[in-house]
């Protein structure tokens, strides 16, 4: 019986002496488990991000070249020696860069030439890699004019948009117009309503030769596309609704540049709207010059703003604009 005892006294010893002996394991194995990443943080790691994507141009005509820089940031505390830039054109036609070391604290460059052969939106995504690992994208769009289409107020009825035979009707040569087309509007007067729904240029010869007039009916013209530039034009006769405007807008990424507003309720109507650019345009005899209703990230540059009620009026959810330069003498700023 004694022999018995002991034995047993044996067999608990050594089991509470294993028991002892694989806590702290355990307690290592979940440790290191679950505190991987501030493991390898203090150790060291690269952070690397894309820290900009600059297009020498962003408005080009066809195969005219383009250079792309791409700028990758380690704010790490180890050098990355494997990164590569991935990119893709409107998701088609793969290509990488190589970059390869990037120490810590420092950044590495690469160049990248588009030369567009066909007109429209080009996409270009870049994407940023690590041994492989995706640890970043950004994107730029490149505008590409396409072919000229012309509008002459003198032209004949039956026109196909060509520069002898011009269409009569601005609308006529947006409706036949396609994605980065450039619409050249002769001098004259254009007694129409102007609904721009494709990602064009809309260029008049000037803005004191050039009028577009609404009639007094709803918006003069209106954008409801992106990358939408407009210039050249005198733009008169709006609705007088609370909406009706000589340019309303609910898109992005459009440029307003060189044109006159008068004889409008508002001269530009701005609607859901981001990055868009409204400069040197001369805005006088309105209600108001320039409306914002929930737009953010738009510039106001170098416009003439004058005898209107209001020069730019921004609603408080319209945030993050910025407007400098312009000489604005109105009853309200």
């Amino acid at each position: 019986m004694n022999n018995q005892y002991a034995l047993f006294e044996k067999l608990v010893t050594i089991l509470v002496v294993l028991v002892l002996a694989w806590i702290p394991l355990f307690e290592i194995r979940n440790v290191t488990g679950n505190s991987s990443e501030e493991f390898h943080t203090t150790q060291g790691l690269p952070e690397l991000s894309i820290e900009s994507v600059i297009a020498d141009k962003t408005q080009v005509k066809i195969n005219e070249r383009v250079n792309v820089e791409v700028t990758v940031l380690n704010s790490g505390d180890e050098d990355a020696a494997y990164v590569d830039i991935h990119y893709n054109i409107n998701d088609e036609y793969q290509y990488f860069l190589p970059i390869d070391h990037v120490g810590d604290g420092d950044t590495g460059n690469v160049n990248f030439n588009f030369q567009p052969d066909a007109g429209g939106i080009f996409t270009l995504r870049f994407v940023g890699k690590d041994n492989g690992l995706e640890f970043d994208s950004k994107s730029v769009d490149i505008f590409v004019e396409n072919e000229t289409i012309y509008v002459d107020d003198d032209a004949a009825d039956g026109g196909d948009g060509s520069l002898e035979h011009p269409y009569q009707k601005i609308q006529d040569a947006v409706d036949a117009s396609g994605l980065g087309d450039t619409i050249r509007v002769f001098n004259g007067t254009y007694n129409e309503n102007v609904a721009v729904n494709k990602r064009i240029n809309l260029i008049g010869n000037s803005s004191e030769t050039t009028t577009i007039d609404g009639g007094g009916n709803g918006d003069v013209i209106r954008i409801i596309d992106d990358w939408v530039n407009i210039s050249g034009l005198k733009i008169i006769g709006s609705g007088s609704g609370r909406f009706d405007a000589g340019i309303w807008m609910e898109s992005d990424h459009n440029h307003i540049f060189e044109n006159t507003f008068s004889n409008d309720f508002h001269g530009i109507y701005i609607l859901h709207s981001s990055d868009c650019t409204i400069t040197n345009n001369i805005f006088k005899g309105n209600r108001n010059g320039i409306y914002l209703n929930l737009s953010s990230n738009n510039r106001f540059t170098y416009n003439t703003i004058s005898e209107n009620v209001v020069g730019i009026y921004p609603t408080i959810l319209s945030q993050d604009n910025e407007a400098h330069n312009n000489n604005i003498s109105c009853v309200f700023g």
